[in-house]
């Protein structure tokens, strides 16, 4: 059978999901056909086998559900009913978890039923919402700016009278307003950002219409200490005003205070926002900033807030590895390695592992190992194959295994030179590798001059790939001995 909408909506639920999914389906409320739980429990069974839901027949599912001929057009009608029904109850799984919308909609549904008795209890149950939320991201705010605007609502017009006349007209109102303020503010500066990051990566000059006056607001003494808005307004200081560290440091220092304001989701994209700066700042060589990259990490680690739904992206692994042994906290890298590789996707996770590992082993010099962790890696993309290999030409060079290398060398010359995907530039940084590779293999250590040479034309070439590496290998060939006649 083949996949439908209605099937790959299925396989995007969890185990968790898919039985309350059931639960859904059973209730009258949603759905009143038996067919639909029927097929649901036919096409969750085929999931658990190995071909899917790819080896039904529709016909057998049919027969299995109906006691009718088989009708094409009445089968497609079955998945788009189910379909509709496997949204709606992703709508209310996410209207559940979010108190904020529901007191509104149930403020809504007092005042069109003109509920007065029900009033107080849920003014209550809306003060309880606002003081266990621990978010104040631009969403709060729209949240409190509707419920505010609803509980205004629900005030009849003899008590608004009243209020006027007592002086107490405009508190409400200066509520709504406020919070829709903050919205409007903070949401702007932070589409500014992506525009921002977006400008320095495509190199375009994107901007957005109307954004001085924003960042006037965002300057004025009623909203600059409001920490969504003070955040998003740091970002964009260290993007426009990049080697002016101060604003990097300011962030850094607002972010510790009020990273746990904010989903994590959000706080994942200002841990990013000040990666980025510091990576940046290294590829610049700046040294002292790969010691702040991996105190970010660090942070983003206790917080949680570097997971994506649960999971450390195979990248962000690799890298918390390699900038914690750049700063030469081997102990803790090994520590992270093993701790954290059960937060990786299974599907990445053996390689992710096994590199990183590898490359521990070889800051710590146990050539050996390195080797060993390399052969548990399955060589199926281009990172693995340019930075596996990488690895195992220092591997080779230093424990003297100059066949293997050889062979080597010339295996990863064809691979780079014939992979479509790599841009011209790339490819030459790993030819160069090769090359120089090669030249420390063939050297006359009776001619110092070729050594110098090699050294001169390492240094000169702006793209190598290890070059910190094969400089240091020339130094220790410039202390060895000359050969004896």
């Amino acid at each position: 059978m083949k996949e439908r909408k209605a099937h790959y909506a299925l396989k995007m639920l969890d185990a968790y999901e898919l039985n309350a999914f059931r639960k859904f389906l059973s209730s009258p409320f949603f759905n009143q056909k038996e067919s639909m739980i029927t097929y649901l429990d036919i096409l969750v069974e085929a999931m658990k086998k190995e071909n899917g839901i790819h080896e039904l027949v529709e016909q057998n599912v049919w027969n299995l559900i109906f006691d009718q001929p088989f009708d094409e057009v009445k089968f497609r009608k079955l998945n788009s009913d189910f379909n509709t029904l496997i949204e709606k109850f992703l709508i209310q799984k996410e209207f559940e978890e979010d108190p904020h919308i529901a007191n509104y909609y149930k403020i809504n549904a007092f005042k069109k039923r003109n509920a007065t008795k029900l009033y107080d209890s849920l003014i209550n149950d809306i003060d309880v919402s606002r003081r266990t939320d621990p978010n104040r991201n631009a969403q709060y705010f729209l949240n409190q700016y509707n419920i505010e605007k609803g509980i205004f609502g629900l005030i009849p017009e003899d008590e608004r009278k009243m209020d006027f006349k007592s002086g107490n007209y405009g508190l409400d109102i200066d509520k709504i307003s406020e919070n829709l303020d903050i919205y409007f503010i903070s949401e702007k500066l932070k589409y500014y950002t992506e525009i921002l990051s977006w400008n320095q990566l495509y190199h375009t000059n994107l901007n957005i219409r109307g954004i001085e006056i924003v960042m006037k607001l965002a300057n004025n003494p009623l909203f600059k200490e409001i920490p969504v808005i003070a955040v998003f307004s740091k970002i964009i200081q260290i993007k426009l005003e990049p080697e002016n560290e101060e604003h990097y440091f300011e962030l850094k220092n607002l972010v510790s205070q009020c990273l746990h304001l904010f989903p994590k989701s959000e706080g994942k994209e200002i841990i990013d926002a000040m990666l980025n700066y510091c990576i940046n700042k290294v590829n610049k060589g700046i040294s002292k900033f790969e010691s702040e990259s991996l105190e970010i990490y660090k942070t983003a680690l206790d917080t949680e807030s570097i997971l994506v739904n649960g999971y450390l992206e195979t990248s962000d692994y690799r890298n918390i590895a390699v900038m914690g042994l750049r700063v030469g906290e081997l102990d803790w890298v090994e520590n992270f390695i093993h701790a954290f590789a059960a937060k990786l996707d299974e599907k990445f996770r053996n390689n992710a592992f096994y590199f990183s590992l590898a490359r521990l082993e070889t800051y710590k010099g146990d050539f050996s190992k390195v080797i060993e962790y390399v052969s548990n890696i399955v060589f199926d993309d281009v990172w693995y194959n340019l930075n596996a290999r990488s690895l195992l030409i220092a591997a080779y060079y230093e424990l003297g295994e100059t066949t293997v290398l050889d062979s080597l060398l010339q295996s990863f010359r064809v691979y780079v030179t014939r992979e479509k995907s790599l841009t011209k530039t790339r490819k030459t940084h790993y030819l160069n590798l090769i090359s120089f590779t090669r030249n420390l293999l063939n050297i006359d250590l009776n001619d110092r001059s070729k050594l110098e040479k090699l050294r001169e034309k390492v240094v000169s070439t702006q793209g190598v790939v290890n070059k910190t590496w094969i400089l240091e290998k020339i130094s220790a060939l410039e202390q060895k001995p000359k050969y004896r006649n």
